[in-house]
């Protein structure tokens, strides 16, 4: 697997191949630290880090990654810090909030057509994508989760196959 690095506009700038990855995932972290030595830092905060992988010579996105928050620097044990939100943290903090007069959200149809509705509603559509084919698996009506977040509701309009 490849620690890709990107700037804020999301255009690669490189290859990261020397560092210490720890990525958090669960109810209350999903966060990430990314350390090297201090001779090569090159990222900066709002930068993003992810990981790619090759199958049959075509890149694969994973879903390990996440935008830079803060960078920290140790010059005694020389080395760099870059800390943040994964792809599930930043999830994690975009509210899913009904339409005007409406109590609740409720989506319902094709998987992929109602996860990019959601991607879109949360004004990550530059972030994330969806396939545009229909999965075939249709996701039932359901009611927000309180706090309704898009992490939190995503996964529970999806039955279990």
């Amino acid at each position: 697997m490849d620690l890709n690095h990107a700037d804020q506009e999301r255009k690669m700038l490189g290859v990261i191949n020397r560092y210490k990855l720890d990525l958090a995932f669960g109810t209350d972290e999903n966060d990430f630290e990314c350390s090297m030595v201090i001779s090569d830092h090159c990222c900066s905060a709002g930068d993003y880090l992810y990981l790619t992988d090759a199958a049959a010579g075509h890149v694969v996105y994973t879903e390990y990654g996440g935008i830079i928050d803060a960078v920290g620097i140790d010059t005694s044990a020389e080395t760099v810090t870059y800390s943040g939100r994964t792809w599930h943290g930043i999830l994690m903090k975009k509210i899913l909030c009904p339409d005007a007069g409406q109590d609740y959200l409720v989506l319902s149809g094709d998987a992929n057509e109602v996860l990019g509705e959601l991607i879109t509603r949360i004004g990550l559509a530059d972030l994330f994508q969806t396939s545009e084919m229909e999965s075939g698996i249709s996701m039932a009506a359901g009611k927000n989760s309180n706090p309704p977040t898009a992490a939190s509701n995503s996964p529970k309009m999806i039955p279990a196959l």
